[in-house]
């Protein structure tokens, strides 16, 4: 063991940087060393503030492979001695804060009358504010419907809140205008509406009470009384059996559709004869009998097969110019026969007479031109 003249000694010199221990020997003598660690740590001597471990430069010779293992003493096989730390503080469990409780309690209930009670507070708002009262009308589409027809109409919803305000309101507030065929409504925040109109487009004529007649639609849909400017458009007359005054009550004639059709077929076949179409009427079961001034008497047809049947009366045009001079009228509906009547048949017809020679010299002549023409 050492002395304590020698431990008193080596804390002289530790205090007194860069100076050897008293008494000789060195700062790496192992010896001094374990004197050195066997006192308390508070005792220790410190070089320049900071501990050192006179075992540690052996230690590094040790594991790099330097110095003599014969040299070396048995107190330097002993691995360096760490000083405990003693500064070091061990791990403390954080201390977890509590909150009041009553905050907690607070806290989702902020957070619900934020999400129910803004949203319901802004809704009340749109609802009740001037900014969002009707002030505003765009009519757009009308040509035959005034605007200010529509105007005046929906002027007793001024001032409605626009938010609450029922498309099907306007609709029935613009409804009974015999022109208006739709109406499309879109609302233009906050305060406007906007109004497009579709009118009805006349199509034909149909009859009409005392001997007036009415524009249709494409439908055959009774729009207005004919106002005398509308020569242009085909006259369409119902089958005998229907009332003559079909437009003055608002009733639809189905037959309308039909001839529109066989005036467009016609067109497609026989340009020249549909630009004379000027009436057509409807017999029932698809049957028409067509009025143009491009034939000198009408022709008795059946929707869908002008095209096939007429052909044979063009082949036989020049022939009844010469021949026939006086037809008052042709049947097309049967296959693979042309009905032909003259104006005296015609008249004893009408007269309630028996068959006329005429009807059968018709026949006869028909037959033979088939004949011919096969």
């Amino acid at each position: 063991m050492t002395s304590p003249e020698r431990l008193r000694a080596l804390a002289e010199a530790a205090a007194r940087p860069g100076e050897a221990p008293a008494g000789g020997g060195s700062w790496d003598d192992p010896r001094a060393a374990d004197s050195l660690y066997d006192r308390p740590a508070a005792e220790r001597p410190r070089r320049d503030g900071v501990e050192r471990d006179p075992r540690q430069r052996d230690g590094k010779k040790r594991r790099s492979g330097q110095g003599d293992p014969a040299q070396r003493s048995p107190a330097a096989e002993v691995p360096p001695l760490r000083p405990p730390d003693l500064f070091r503080r061990g791990p403390v469990r954080p201390r977890r804060h509590r909150g009041s409780r009553l905050i907690g309690l607070l806290r989702p209930l902020a957070a619900a009358m934020v999400l129910v009670g803004v949203p319901t507070a802004l809704g009340a708002w749109m609802l009740t504010s001037p900014a969002f009262a009707l002030s505003r009308l765009a009519v757009t589409g009308t040509e035959r419907v005034p605007a200010g027809w529509v105007e005046e109409r929906l002027s007793k919803l001024a001032g409605e809140n626009l938010i609450t305000l029922p498309l099907a309101e306007v609709d029935r507030a613009l409804a009974g205008h015999p022109w208006i065929a739709s109406v499309a409504i879109r609302k233009q925040l906050p305060d406007g509406i906007e109004v497009v109109v579709a009118e009805r487009r006349a199509a034909a004529l149909v009859p009409g009470p005392a001997g007036r007649r009415w524009l249709a639609d494409g439908e055959g849909r009774p729009i207005v009384p004919a106002t005398g400017g509308e020569d242009e458009l085909l006259l369409v007359v119902p089958p005998p059996g229907l009332p003559g005054d079909a437009g003055a009550d608002g009733a639809r004639v189905p037959q309308v559709a039909q001839a529109l059709e066989l005036a467009a077929e016609l067109a497609r076949w026989k340009p020249v004869w549909a630009a004379g179409l000027d009436r057509v009427e409807a017999l029932g079961e698809g049957d028409f009998r067509l009025h143009t001034a491009a034939l000198p008497f009408p022709v008795t047809v059946r929707a869908g097969l002008i095209e096939p049947r007429a052909s044979q009366l063009v082949e036989m045009l020049p022939h009844l110019a010469t021949r026939m001079p006086a037809v008052a009228a042709v049947d097309l509906r049967f296959e693979g026969r042309i009905l032909l009547r003259t104006a005296a048949a015609g008249q004893a017809a009408a007269g309630g007479a028996g068959p006329a020679a005429g009807d059968d010299a018709t026949g006869r002549f028909i037959q033979g031109t088939q004949r011919r023409a096969g």
